[in-house]
């Protein structure tokens, strides 16, 4: 059990490392380290 505990740790850790978040006109843009097919990152906007 402590090893995969440690496995996902590490990935999560991945995650925050590699997610990137910008702010431009009012508006949050969160780019992530997830590739769609096109090898494009997959971006979230977040308008408030």
């Amino acid at each position: 059990m402590m090893e995969i505990n440690s496995i996902v740790n590490e990935y999560l850790k991945w995650i925050r490392e590699n997610t990137k978040i910008k702010n431009k006109n009012g508006i949050d843009i969160i780019t992530t380290p997830f590739a769609l097919s096109n090898n494009d990152l997959i971006d979230i906007i977040v308008k408030k």
